[in-house]
């Protein structure tokens, strides 16, 4: 067998995944807007070691599989899923907000914007860790 296929089902054999696959690099990536000497201008991202993003994929592409073929994912579940996005998300709370009031139902909504909450967690300049 092949080692990477060895070691990934040796991982999953005894349900341990190697610490150093668990180390990132963590870099900060300019956001386009606004200075880019101001530190506020950027965002960070984690850099995961290649094994880790290899193993990660492989891992989704057969529970995807399964929950597919299993009639375990709803219509309405959008992300991490292929041709689904936001558009498909507008276009069912479209739909349901003009049905609503043809059949007597009530429409409730509750919109979160949380783009600011990942501005705050790049304090300062980039960093390596």
């Amino acid at each position: 067998k092949d080692p990477l296929t060895r070691l990934f089902n040796k991982s999953l054999a005894e349900g341990v995944y190697p610490t150093l696959w668990k180390h990132a690099k963590i870099t900060a990536i300019y956001k386009t807007k606004g200075a880019s000497s101001d530190p506020q201008n950027y965002r960070p991202i984690s850099l995961l070691p290649t094994l880790s993003n290899v193993f990660e994929k492989l891992i989704f592409a057969k529970m995807y599989a399964h929950l597919n073929t299993n009639g375990l994912i709803t219509d309405k579940q959008s992300g991490y899923r292929p041709y689904h996005g936001t558009q498909n998300q507008l276009i069912v709370l479209v739909d349901s907000l003009y049905k609503a009031p043809d059949e007597n139902m009530d429409f409730t909504a509750i919109y979160l914007d949380i783009s600011r909450y990942f501005d705050k967690m790049a304090s300062g300049p980039p960093r390596e860790v």
